[in-house]
């Protein structure tokens, strides 16, 4: 990463000449980015763990596609960004994405991002002052975003109250939970501090270990196999759904989820876009089915 200084602060923002990373999911971009890179994401209202993981990974741009804070909710991932010292280009467009080329070098002067003296995209440039006026606002407003949250809730309900109510059946595992200790694992705030201080309570008593979308990644990430994954096909990481005895399920209606390859011995039932898909199970088809080593 080259960077080079405005002489007159006033007038000439900062260059800055890297490495181009591009990733529409931002947990798994950052898995690839080194320090001084340039982060090129799609991430409307940046969260916390996400912004974490940006600031760890020591780049330093983050271009975001969308807007990191949309002022529906006082979100906390832009301020952590800025206050890290990131040069962060706001709501540049999603074209961008499909222009740059991963692991190419690109230039950032103040909201702009070139390609040698092609211009490719435009954006803002937050501040903190600013970011904290956006979050302030959302604060001021968030009662009308709750409102339309419980709205949509009750539409979801409305529309699916009977597969919701349905007995659940759960799909056969292999994982084996009479007389164990569970530990559900999700990759929020402060996960890494958590099972850091968890370690000693699974050490002793070897609870069977429930990853939740990310938290399979965050399990993983501190050594430790989960022995359950819960998520959508998309969210469900494909290594720890081969790492040992593991079941995924999932959370996004299974006849319209991309990717998915039916089996002929088994079959789906979608029960609620909110909820969960009733499977039955037969051993190590596609992922979301049961894995067996």
């Amino acid at each position: 990463m080259r960077l080079l200084q405005r002489r007159n602060r006033e007038t000439s923002p900062t260059e800055i000449v890297a490495v181009a990373r591009v990733g529409r999911r931002t947990k798994d971009l950052v898995k690839r980015l080194q320090p001084g890179e340039i982060a090129i994401i799609d991430h409307e209202d940046l969260d916390r763990v996400a912004a974490d993981g940006l600031v760890e990974s020591g780049v330093a741009v983050v271009v975001n596609a969308a807007a990191s804070i949309s002022g529906r909710y006082p979100n906390q991932g832009p301020i952590r960004v800025v206050k890290a010292g990131i040069v962060l280009v706001d709501r540049v467009g999603p074209d961008l994405l499909d222009r740059v080329r991963d692991g190419e070098t690109l230039r950032v002067v103040g909201g702009e991002v070139w390609r040698g003296d092609e211009l490719l995209a435009t954006g803002l440039l937050p501040d903190a002052d600013e970011i904290e006026a956006s979050m302030e606002h959302a604060r001021a407003t968030i009662g009308a975003e709750l409102e339309r949250f419980a709205e949509n809730t009750l539409e979801y309900m409305r529309r699916e109250a009977q597969p919701m109510f349905e007995p659940i059946v759960v799909p056969p595992l292999v994982t084996e939970f009479k007389g164990r200790h569970a530990l559900v694992v999700v990759r929020g705030h402060d996960y890494k501090d958590d099972l850091r201080a968890l370690r000693p309570y699974i050490r002793q008593y070897r609870p069977a270990l429930i990853g939740v979308d990310g938290g399979a990644d965050a399990l993983l990430e501190n050594g430790f196999k989960p022995d359950v994954i819960i998520g959508d096909l998309i969210r469900c990481p494909s290594g720890p759904c081969t790492s040992r005895p593991t079941s995924c399920t999932t959370s996004t209606p299974m006849a319209a989820h991309p990717g998915v390859t039916r089996s002929s011995n088994g079959e789906s039932r979608t029960m609620s876009s909110l909820s969960r898909v009733r499977v039955k199970m037969s051993p190590c088809c596609w992922r979301g089915r049961q894995v067996r080593r």
